[in-house]
This record gives C-alpha cells, structure tokens and sequence, in this order.
C-alpha cells in the first residue's frame, strides 16, 4: 500500500511540473524512441508512464517502422495516432505531447474532453499522412503557406496553423473543430472509425523488402505478404479493391485527388448510405416492437388451467401470427 501511494505521488509531481514547464527533458535516443514505438505496437503501458515520458521531449522526429512507407521519420504521437491506440494517445498528450506543432499553447488541449483530445490528435496524425504525399513546390495553403496536410473530407491542402483557428479563440458552450481554410468545411474522414488491433507489427521482426509488401488501402500499412489477408493495423481486406469514385462534377479537383489516395470513394454517397442504413435500422426496430404490442393484446386475461385449452390457444396465436406475417409480406411486394 505505501509504495502505491509513493508512486502515485511520483505521478502526481511529474504532472505538475509538466504543467508549469519546469519538467527537465531530453530527447530520446533512437534506441528509446524504438522501444517506445514497440511498447505502441504490444500494447506495453510499463514504458508509457508520466513519470518516464516527462523526461523525454515527445514532440520529436524519430526513425519510422518500415510499416510506414509514406514517411522517413515520423513523431511517437503520429506512430500511436495511427495505429488507433487511444489510451496510449491520451497518456502522451497527458505528457505534453504537442499534436499541433507548437501552433497552440502547452495546455490548449487540457481544457477539453480527453477523449475528443485523442480524435483530434488523430486527425491531425491522418492529415500529415495524407499530405506526405504532396508536392511542396505545386501546393500552397490559401494563405500562402507551404501545404503539409490535406484536409478532409474537402481535400484542399492547408499549412499546419489555418485548421486550428477555432482552437486558438476562445470557445464558449460549443467544442472547437478543425475546419478547412478553403471551403470552411469540418474535418471528417472514415479512417478514423477502426478499432485497434491487439497484436503488433514491428514485432514480427525486421522486414524491410518494401517492393513484396502489399499496402492496406485504407490507412496506408505495409503488409508482408505472409501477413494473412487483413490488414495488421486496422483489420481491413488488404487485398480488396479500394471503393470506385463516383465523383460529380460539383466536386472540386482536390476531392477527387483525395478520394482515390484515400479509396473511400465519394464523400456524399458514403454518408448518404450510412444515413440510410441508421433509417433501415430504425424502421426495423419499431416493426419489432409494434409486433410485439399486437401480440401481446391478443393474449388472454386469464390462462386455461386446462392442458388442452393452453394447446387450442396457442394453435390460433401460432396461427394469428403466421396470417399477419403473409399480409405484412404480400403489402411489401
């Protein structure tokens, strides 16, 4: 029991002095940003405390796993943001990960709901995804900044400040959300729907024949290809093909472009069919439940004490029942 209250204590200590900057941090060596990155992939809490990570500057760039062929170097909180691992997301930005770049200030995120914290570090994460991809010398943001994200579910590329001037004013009642310096649009993108896998990807060992793995077409892993079928990070068909674009022409060109890199097909039409499943699903719901209410009226006040009574009852429910469904059938043909 005291050495749980002392380590709690330790906890508690570190937190504050993250809190008032007058944590002393180093950066991680590369031996330590891999062991981090591995206890990522296992899902090893031991090596993500906040004791261990105030002493470590999080907002680095470290060499990435080779599962991540978009980038080079990529940040711990970019490599957890991505994987889907929310717990160990929310333990960094406990730390003072920083999702924005030095964009806000040190407790910017504090003050909102932890678990909208993380979604937005993940967004954040799948927009550098998207815009390593880009080329620096054909893409501005409108304000005239060198692009590094592209911004969903729009496509525009944007500069790492406009989507964050929401955060940066005061916010009353309402959340802040990340929002397009084009076209205004709120951030949106159905990567961000997986769940996490438990088991790992760099543990597999050190596999590096980058021309024999087979990309995921949804979050962009490489698979080797005794993987299995799915994907290692979020469980989707790696060999199926990516949804078609049915673009119109209302769309702008940067939609497209980011529709076929992301394979999500158009944003409209998969909002549009997820809308009309919820409907479906609600009408079926209500059908169930007014179903049971006629049965149940049909039913007696008093049952029959006698055994051939209960049995001629149940007959004509049975029957009743059966004459219902056929006319429900014959009014939906």
């Amino acid at each position: 029991m005291p050495r749980d209250q002392k380590r709690r204590q330790e906890a508690r200590k570190a937190k504050v002095l993250i809190q008032n900057g007058q944590a002393d941090r180093r950066p991680p060596t590369d031996d330590e940003a891999e062991a981090l990155l591995k206890a990522i992939d296992n899902c090893e809490v031991q090596l993500l405390g906040i004791k261990r990570l105030a002493a470590l500057e999080l907002d680095g760039l470290y060499p990435s796993p080779w599962c991540c062929p978009w980038v080079q170097r990529i940040s711990i909180l970019d490599y957890a943001a991505w994987r889907g691992r929310d717990a160990f997301v929310s333990s960094l930005l406990n730390a003072g990960a920083d999702p924005s770049s030095g964009v806000l200030p040190s407790n910017a995120l504090e003050k909102l709901p932890r678990a909208y914290s993380v979604w937005v570090a993940r967004a954040v994460a799948r927009m550098r995804q998207m815009g390593a991809a880009l080329e620096s010398d054909a893409t501005r943001c409108k304000c005239g900044v060198e692009s590094s994200l592209v911004f969903g579910p729009c496509g525009h590329a944007c500069c790492m400040r406009c989507p964050w001037k929401e955060f940066q004013s005061g916010w009353f009642g309402q959340l802040p959300e990340l929002t397009c310096a084009t076209c205004q649009a709120k951030y949106m993108d159905a990567a961000l729907e997986f769940k996490s896998q438990r088991r790992g990807i760099i543990k597999i060992g050190d596999w590096k024949a980058v021309s024999e793995g087979v990309s995921c077409w949804r979050c962009g892993c490489l698979n080797p290809p005794c993987a299995g079928a799915n994907c290692l990070n979020c469980a989707a068909d790696k060999f199926e093909a990516a949804p078609e674009v049915c673009l119109t022409k209302s769309h702008p060109q940067s939609l497209q472009s980011y529709s076929k890199q992301s394979g999500l097909g158009c944003w409209p039409c998969f909002l549009v069919d997820k809308l009309l499943k919820r409907l479906q699903g609600k009408r079926a719901r209500a059908r169930r439940l007014a179903d049971t209410i006629e049965r149940w009226r049909k039913l007696p006040e008093e049952m029959p004490q006698n055994v051939s009574e209960r049995l001629e009852l149940r007959a004509s429910l049975s029957a009743a029942g059966s004459a219902t469904e056929t006319a429900t059938g014959s009014k939906l043909a």
